[in-house]
Order: structure tokens, then sequence, then C-alpha cells
């Protein structure tokens, strides 16, 4: 667990108390959760792995018959819950 003080942890939530680094990833870890999410609301990486998708994807819709191959598995995965 966190080992802090109710107290403590709740002037974080309050920000009237900032989090050394080591209580920030501990803080993280019990949420199963990273410092970028908690912080900002965003996945680590997560814009550059989407800009990335989108990246492929132009370069299959230049390619005859690719970008339709792309939209059937992206429609069974949808449906798959993959």
């Amino acid at each position: 667990m966190m080992e802090r003080s109710d107290k403590y942890l709740s002037n974080i939530e309050k920000a009237s108390s900032i989090p050394s680094i080591d209580v920030l990833m501990k803080i993280c870890e019990v949420l199963d959760t990273t410092p970028d999410y908690l912080l900002l609301g965003t996945i680590q990486g997560e814009e550059k792995i989407e800009e990335n998708i989108i990246q492929k994807i132009k370069i299959l819709a230049k390619q005859k018959g690719k970008i339709e191959k792309l939209s059937s598995f992206l429609d069974w995965a949808i449906e798959n819950d993959f």
C-alpha cells in the first residue's frame, strides 16, 4: 500500500502538497496507471501510435486493394473484440 497518512494524500489531492517523484510513482503503481495519464489524462505514446497508424493507412490507401483488406480486418477486429 501507500504507507502515507490520509491527511498527506488528501493534501496531494487538494494540491496543498506536491508529492515527490517516488510518491507519485507509488500512487501510479497503486492505481495501476502511468504518470502521463494521472497528470495529463493521456497514455504515454498514445498520440504517437495514432499518428503512426494514420500514416500507415495513408500508405495503404495508395495501394490497390490494400485499404479494402484493412477495412475488412478492422471490421473483423471490432466484431470479435480483438
